[in-house]
């Protein structure tokens, strides 16, 4: 709680919103062990094989929507599934590769679209719609996928 409230404040607070808290936590609960279970399935990762995957595709999707990026970096990120800085420089995290490929291709699609459009505006999105039909599905799916990061 912010400095100042008092502690009944406080406590009627999370009174409110005690069924709001519990249904995020089962939520949370239901995605942390989704994302083990994907992890015991798929095994450890092998950053070569990753690298070379992501590098691979990332080139294949350049080559097709004809956009061009000046140097790619494969990072274990902990935030991020990719960026793209303002050179043209795209970076993509290592644990993309472990994902179902059309949001591995969404991912890397939505950072090579950056180097056209460098915010989420209207246009930014008219362009990823039309390269990846179901971009904004895709989005929301990549969501069920955070614990994965880092």
């Amino acid at each position: 709680m912010p400095r100042g409230v008092s502690f009944t404040r406080a406590e009627e607070a999370i009174r409110d919103k005690a069924g709001w808290m519990r249904r995020h936590l089962d939520r949370m609960r239901a995605e942390e062990a989704d994302h083990e279970a994907r992890k015991r399935e798929k095994g450890p990762l092998d950053e070569k094989t990753a690298r070379r995957k992501l590098t691979g595709r990332l080139e294949e999707l350049s080559g097709r929507f004809a956009l061009t990026y000046n140097r790619v970096f494969i990072r274990r990120q902990k935030t991020l599934w990719g960026s793209c800085s303002a050179k043209g420089n795209i970076s993509l995290n290592l644990q993309l590769a472990g994902l179902p490929e059309r949001l591995m291709d969404y991912v890397i699609t939505h950072e090579l679209v950056h180097t056209r459009f460098m915010h989420h505006g209207k246009d930014f999105w008219g362009e990823l719609e039309r390269l990846y039909p179901g971009a904004r599905k895709a989005d929301r799916e990549l969501r069920k996928y955070r614990l994965g990061l880092g």
